[in-house]
């Protein structure tokens, strides 16, 4: 049987994998996997090892010894492109919701926000939230 593609989750679903690609988002530049194993106090083998999954997914660059994430992901306009897509998934996601008649108009859109993040984060892990069984 042939190896199954990584998903998106694969890349947060272990410890220090989640831990090497942050710390790559919030240098947001070029790191080598010494760098990045004295950032979250781990080994470099360990990292290089995470830094070649998360190559291999996509979701970051390798570049002569060193590595970054891709920059989608340090862009804030993207990050607000982002959050203007989930945001307009509101009317959608209201109607499938039960809100009480006192939350304020604030509180409400935090509460579908909300829930569309955890909506997107459970699609992310269908195995974990198997609506069927």
């Amino acid at each position: 049987m042939g190896e199954q593609t990584p998903t998106a989750a694969d890349a947060i679903d272990n410890e220090t994998r989640r831990a090497v690609f942050f710390t790559l988002v919030s240098e947001a530049s070029p790191m080598t996997p010494s760098d990045i194993a004295n950032a979250i106090d781990d080994n470099r083998q360990k990292v290089a090892y995470h830094l070649d999954s998360l190559v291999n997914m996509g979701l970051v660059i390798s570049d002569g010894g060193e590595y970054y994430c891709q920059p989608l992901f340090i862009d804030p306009s993207f990050n607000d492109e982002v959050e203007d897509i989930l945001s307009s998934l509101t009317p959608e996601v209201e109607k499938r919701m039960f809100l009480g008649d006192t939350d304020t108009t604030p509180e409400r859109a935090s509460k579908i926000l909300n829930c569309i993040r955890l909506s997107f984060t459970m699609s992310l892990f269908p195995e974990d939230f198997d609506r069927n069984n």
